[in-house]
């Protein structure tokens, strides 16, 4: 995140952390110049997001070692939501768009008895191997599906 943090809120610092979760990836903060302002130096920032560090860093280690997967064997049915596996055991769904969306995924194959949200802490129920889940605008699931 190259950006001028002064200008920078909370709640959008939040939609940075879960769209790096979205594609496996660690948030990075430098600066608008890459050379003064750097957030890391700021404790009324780093101290203010201290709770969004808490909850999604350990989500984005946990894809990141999983390790991405090239081929989903998962496909939305909606173009603003994506789609990403990690490993065999994880997928993470991402609402690309401004409104609140049911994001309906489908997998190849047949998908587990029991699988759950890691964000929402939520059952996710497959049904002809399909399940839908709601996600608000630049929002992200992490589907445990073992």
């Amino acid at each position: 995140m190259n950006t001028d943090f002064t200008k920078l809120s909370q709640e959008r610092v939040e939609k940075y952390m879960e769209r790096c979760l979205a594609y496996g990836m660690f948030p990075g903060f430098f600066s608008a110049n890459a050379a003064t302002g750097h957030y890391f130096e700021r404790p009324e920032l780093f101290e203010r997001d201290r709770p969004l560090f808490r909850r999604w860093v350990p989500l984005c280690k946990l894809v990141a070692e999983a390790g991405w997967e090239p081929v989903t064997h998962a496909r939305a049915a909606d173009e603003t939501i994506h789609v990403e596996r990690f490993g065999e055991n994880y997928l993470t769904v991402f609402n690309d768009s401004a409104q609140r969306h049911e994001a309906t995924i489908t997998m190849d194959g047949m998908p587990p008895e029991a699988s759950r949200d890691l964000v929402s802490g939520m059952a996710v129920k497959w049904h002809n191997k399909s399940a839908a889940i709601m996600l608000e605008s630049e929002s992200v699931a992490v589907i445990q599906l073992r």
